[in-house]
């Protein structure tokens, strides 16, 4: 039995005027109610406007039948679904009755009204479920669109192919997952030092765009992980979780190195925690064998990490209110700490990418660097 709720809008075709009021009766509980007495007045129900999830006819009616009713219904109502009502238990009419009205099913009279309220139930899971992911699709379909429109607000106009363009939208929208435990857009801000930075060191065209786009998909291999993957750089975890954290991270990029124009991007992310003394994540590369954008990509990212993103020691707090709030001083307190960190232990490889990227804060204009001047909001 179906719980006492309207499971939508339903329509109800019966030239007999008792089986009418006994439907009425049966589903007036469950359903917000429209009744006909023939196939005419019917359409012309749904003519007015009325558009229900589920319609209910029977088949033989004087004027037109159920079966050629409910066919010009989907003119009105095309993704409803559509139930006959026969008397005729001949197999052979009754599939034929079934194409002509592009009915979701039929049921023989007389019913039994358990099965009947049953069969009209799961018609309505089926259309409510197929309206909930069209839905989702249309979101989708515009989230993609929005993004898109950020990627080359960020990137420019560069035409990498829309095979790849929709493959860095998808990835983008699925790390945003990540961002959650930011005090602010955390892809973005990152994408536009980057970008910053690119202009820094007078980058080309295609290793801006490079650059960037790593910027927006360094985040996948957190996907479905564990907070402390989330709140953690590499370098801060144990042994046991870098190898775990390292599985991730070769499987999510290595697989992009397939594609001719991710590949280089791919590569960015694959070697941004490397370190040039050899100490560095996944594969401890040295020096020259890291290439400038994966340094670069580093610094944004670790900024962005040590100024807004939630401190570990803050999570339960976040967990138990629901919200957190970081105040503007502490802002500003965790961005100068950030630049001292920033600027700890480099090798002669990194003097250069770091100085620039102090003069940038220092002298540059680049609005992801300044510290903002209000209170942050993490909302769960």
């Amino acid at each position: 039995m179906v719980d006492e709720k309207k499971l939508g809008k339903l329509l109800i075709v019966d030239d007999d005027k008792i089986i009418v009021k006994l439907l009425t009766r049966i589903f007036e509980k469950y359903c917000e109610l429209e009744t006909a007495h023939s196939g005419e007045e019917g359409l012309e129900i749904l003519e007015r406007g009325y558009t229900p999830g589920v319609i209910l006819s029977d088949q033989m009616m004087p004027g037109i039948q159920g079966s050629e009713f409910l066919n010009k219904s989907t003119k009105y109502v095309p993704d409803a679904k559509r139930i006959i009502l026969t008397g005729n238990q001949d197999l052979q009419n009754i599939m034929e009755v079934i194409s002509e009205a592009k009915a979701f099913m039929y049921l023989v009279k007389p019913f039994d009204n358990i099965a009947l309220i049953k069969n009209v139930s799961n018609a309505f899971e089926e259309y409510n479920t197929r309206k909930f992911l069209t839905n989702r699709i249309k979101d989708y379909e515009a989230r993609i669109g929005k993004y898109e429109k950020r990627i080359k607000s960020l990137v420019g106009d560069h035409d990498m192919g829309l095979e790849t363009l929709s493959i860095i939208n998808t990835l983008y929208i699925l790390a945003q997952n990540d961002s959650r435990y930011y005090y602010r857009q955390g892809l973005s801000s990152i994408c536009i030092t980057c970008r910053y930075l690119a202009k820094q060191f007078d980058l080309s065209e295609d290793e801006t765009d490079n650059l960037v786009y790593a910027a927006f998909i360094q985040g996948i291999q957190r996907i479905g992980g564990s907070d402390k993957y989330h709140l953690n750089d590499p370098v801060e975890l144990s042994s046991s979780e870098q190898q775990i954290y390292r599985n991730h991270f070769v499987a999510a990029f290595s697989s992009l190195l397939d594609n001719f124009n991710l590949a280089p991007v791919a590569d960015v992310c694959l070697k941004m925690w490397e370190k040039p003394n050899g100490k560095g994540f996944p594969n401890r590369l040295k020096e020259d064998m890291i290439p400038l954008n994966s340094i670069l990509l580093n610094l944004a990212v670790r900024y962005e990490n040590l100024v807004y993103r939630l401190e570990l020691k803050d999570l339960k707090k976040l967990k138990d209110n629901g919200e957190i709030t970081q105040t503007a001083e502490t802002t500003l307190v965790r961005h100068h700490a950030a630049i001292l960190e920033l600027s700890k232990n480099l090798s002669y490889y990194e003097q250069l990418p770091v100085k620039a990227f102090k003069n940038l804060i220092t002298f540059g204009d680049c609005p992801t660097l300044k510290p903002s001047e209000e209170d942050l909001l993490i909302k769960l």
